[in-house]
């Protein structure tokens, strides 16, 4: 046999979501005798271009094996569906967002929010986590440190930082849209087109009616009517927000974040306001490079993003400096300017090199209270991040921790480590702390195999 070269490549079936993939195998070199496919569910197919729907996102190792009588030649890739990349500010480039794995993209002034394929909602926070009961919505937006969510039945909830009532829903309230903004801004649109808030941004105007959207940014709030003009209200303007552009009109979509704001017109062009730097008196608005054209906005911290007519993806500052996102040459499912980075979901599976295979070593394994033990990272290859869970609730992000037991038990301990294109791969190990008269002291090292290697 030759030297036969595999390949595989992945994409999403007309009329299908992206559940569903459509494997393709090839061969620089003399074709098998037949093919085999491990999907990473446990489902296999043995035709060269299968089609395969999993039940949920995320990583999922695909093995493709090609037979030669009894020889085979094996590749491995990593495929990710649902998969969120992130471009930190003003990079060029993006990597996964580890173990994020979501439907869509939620609007957030701080956090990465959004809506997982089973519908339950994915919202960190370090105080502030989602209560308990929420396990469904149907979006879910972020003013900074408080969230906005519309359940099944278009109630609205509301949880985090409260101090100017921003999480005191109105009783009764049941909305269609939902928007939160820095300084205790929340906002909600009705099924009839009027607009409702609390918090500190005040009462919208009055008679305001026909709106089909809204947005929120720091002490204001916007409304877009179906006439295509934008209203602004608030109770903060310093950075000069609350300028709508005195003529807009024909506008299809609006985008707020922070201090600035964006209006997408329907000829495609983007206008700017908001922003204002009153100290150095310097207009920090996210003015749109000359000549571009969008199809969809979204309005970050310091920065924004577009997606033209072709489906490119286009980013700019204040400076106003252009780029785009390398590797991204499909319309994404959803794109969303944050702080200080762009959330992009792709519309289409992603294919990557597997990660480095993670291992440690233990030292010591076993032993009494109060028991100190040394955690040792071997992985061989480029780590960009080690997250280790000692077992007792601890947990450590630097590569070779050292921790502590204070109780007797048997304690898992966990390596999740991720690569440069954000994958994930994982190990277990165990450390044992016992009574003085139960055991004796040994050393192991422990990987991802069945059984660990004593050394």
């Amino acid at each position: 046999m030759s030297e036969e070269i595999l390949y595989m490549a992945v994409s999403r079936p007309d009329g299908f979501d992206r559940h569903t993939v459509h494997f393709e195998g090839a061969v620089l070199g003399e074709s098998p005798d037949s093919w085999f496919w491990q999907f990473g569910d446990g489902a296999t197919a043995t035709v060269q271009n299968p089609t395969h729907t999993y039940d949920r996102y995320g990583q999922y190792t695909v093995i493709l094996t090609a037979w030669y009588g009894d020889t085979p030649k094996t590749l491995k890739q990593v495929l990710v569906i649902g998969g969120v990349l992130k471009a930190e500010r003003r990079a060029r480039a993006y990597s996964l967002v580890p173990g994020v794995y979501l439907e869509r993209l939620g609007r957030s002034a701080r956090y990465l929010v959004g809506v997982r394929d089973d519908g339950t909602p994915y919202a960190p926070h370090p105080i502030y986590p989602i209560p308990d009961g929420i396990t469904e919505v149907k979006d879910i937006v972020c003013g900074g440190d408080h969230f906005l969510a519309i359940l099944p039945d278009n109630s609205v909830v509301a949880w985090g930082m409260n101090l100017y009532g921003e999480c005191d829903v109105p009783t009764g309230l049941q909305a269609v849209q939902v928007a939160a903004g820095h300084y205790g801004v929340s906002v909600a649109l009705k099924a009839d087109g009027t607009v409702v808030t609390w918090g500190a941004v005040g009462d919208p105007p009055a008679g305001l009616s026909g709106v089909i959207q809204i947005a929120a940014c720091g002490g204001a709030a916007f409304a877009l009517k179906s006439d295509g003009t934008v209203v602004a209200w608030g109770n903060r303007n310093l950075e000069r927000q609350l300028n709508v552009p005195v003529g807009l009109t024909d506008v299809v979509e609006i985008s707020a974040l922070t201090t600035r704001a964006l209006a997408l017109k329907s000829d495609g062009t983007v206008v700017a306001w908001g922003g204002y730097d009153y100290y150095y008196g310097v207009d920090g608005a996210l003015h749109p490079p000359a000549g571009l054209l969008a199809s969809k906005i979204s309005c970050g911290h310091a920065e924004a993003v577009a997606v033209t007519p072709s489906g490119e993806v286009r980013i700019w500052y204040g400076d106003p400096a252009i780029g785009g996102l390398p590797g991204i040459t499909t319309t994404p499912e959803s794109i969303e300017a944050g702080y200080r980075a762009i959330y992009y979901l792709p519309a289409e599976p992603i294919l990557y090199d597997p990660p480095p295979l993670p291992k440690f070593v233990v030292d010591p394994e076993i032993g009494t209270p109060p028991l100190e033990v040394q955690f040792t990272d071997l992985t061989v290859g480029p780590v960009a991040s080690w997250f280790w869970q000692f077992g007792d609730g601890a947990t450590a992000t630097v590569q070779n921790p050292t921790h502590t037991y204070e109780e007797c038990g048997r304690y898992t301990v966990t390596l999740t480590i991720s690569d440069s294109n954000g994958l994930t791969a994982d190990t277990t190990g165990e450390v044992i702390v016992y009574e003085p008269r139960l055991g004796r002291r040994r050393r192991a090292a422990w990987m991802n195999m069945e059984r660990p290697a004593v050394l």
